[in-house]
């Protein structure tokens, strides 16, 4: 059956419009489409799309549902508006919202695409539709099914107090499903603090900040509901956190690697164990070996401010077992500013001399530390 869609497609197929042009940024030839029965994209060199039709747009993209041409598959693509940031930004939350099984459509592309596909969701409703009409609507049978879905979707949340951009539009009930589906967010999020009660389900969320909104009693009794739920599923989630942290502590040599993978659930436990172990004592536990993707992987669950990353990036370079992965470490940082990389280079070139790098090459890091991530990546050859 695909076999013969595929054929389908290519006997129709017309002149494919390339979406992106030799810098990356959209194209004057995507932004002048104007869609037909016969439109196509060319994203990359080898992936080409048939658009099926417009989904729809939020603030800063345009969803489209597509067919891979090659795979005759249904996607859902999704293209920024103007401002790339807003796909970095999505793209940058998914491995959080992968980590924590957070119900979000599946993907199909690397963080670092410039353009997102998805599995096509059916929607069926969004929150704010639910709370405001179907609640007290006359289908008593969906209510309650989108109710214990909700439930459900708020008890395996309960660890986030914020997740970027989240509200009534974004969180969406799939019939096919049976299951709320958070559709889009920006690129922040918040675990729960244990000493604050702040929760991803309230009025103003509901409500998309819209105070002209007034809820009947019985979905502001809801949201009570969900409030107690995701309170009593946190002390639950603290224990947990509280117990690992209490075996990390006493034997680290053997959890470390754990606890960089961890599904921390408070961010008193996550700050604890990143403060304690990732900063001030990174270089004193003794016999402590990380690989390139242990660091990656911590880049990717924490959030270092200001200087705070130093430490690991030290210790990251003390531990490089060759030039390249030493020269990718500092280059590829985007932690520190420039400055402290420099200072932190003066520590660590005896370890890059070692290595089998030379002076002359230190000055070239020295250079370029101060262009920018493509460029640095582009010139790393230069050590190779």
């Amino acid at each position: 059956m695909k076999l013969l869609l595929v054929i389908f497609l290519f006997s129709f197929q017309t002149i494919a419009i390339e979406v992106f042009d030799s810098s990356g940024l959209l194209s004057t030839e995507y932004k002048k489409t104007v869609l037909t029965g016969e439109t196509f994209f060319q994203l990359s060199e080898d992936l080409e799309v048939k658009v099926n039709r417009f989904l729809g747009a939020g603030n800063t993209t345009n969803i489209y549902s597509v067919i891979n041409i090659e795979k005759g598959i249904e996607y859902a693509l999704r293209l920024p508006k103007n401002d790339f940031h807003y796909i970095y930004s999505t793209n940058q939350l998914y491995p959080i919202l992968e980590h924590y099984n957070v119900a979000i459509p599946k993907r199909f592309t690397p963080i670092d695409s410039n353009f997102i596909l998805t599995e096509v969701i059916d929607i069926s409703f969004d929150m704010t539709t639910f709370f405001e009409d179907i609640v007290d609507g006359s289908d008593k049978t969906i209510a309650l099914e989108a109710k214990e879905a909700l439930f459900q979707f708020a008890k395996s949340t309960a660890m986030f107090e914020s997740i970027g951009d989240f509200n009534g539009s974004q969180l969406v009930y799939s019939k096919e499903k049976k299951m709320w589906i958070l559709l889009d967010w920006m690129n922040s999020y918040e675990l729960f603090n244990p000493f604050r009660r702040q929760y991803l389900f309230t009025k103003q969320n509901i409500t998309n900040l819209d105070h002209s909104k007034l809820l009947s009693e019985k979905s502001l009794a809801l949201i009570d509901e969900l409030q107690s739920l995701i309170l009593q599923e946190r002390i639950i989630l603290e224990n947990i956190d509280k117990s690992f942290f209490k075996i990390l502590s006493s034997n680290p040599i053997s959890y470390f690697r754990e606890g960089i993978s961890f599904k921390w659930n408070t961010s008193k436990f996550k700050d604890k164990f990143k403060n304690e172990f990732l900063i001030k004592n990174i270089g004193k536990i003794e016999n402590l070996e990380l690989a390139e993707e242990d660091f990656q992987e911590i880049k990717k669950m924490f959030k270092f401010y200001d200087s705070e990353s130093a430490p690991l990036l030290i210790f990251q370079l003390k531990n490089a077992k060759t030039k390249k992965t030493y020269v990718r470490a500092i280059l590829e940082d985007n932690s520190l500013f420039s400055f402290a990389k420099r200072e932190i280079l003066d520590q660590t070139k005896s370890q890059f001399i070692e290595l089998g790098g030379s002076n002359e090459e230190l000055n070239e890091l020295i250079k370029l530390l101060d262009k920018d991530m493509k460029t640095c990546k582009e010139r790393m050859k230069l050590f190779f």
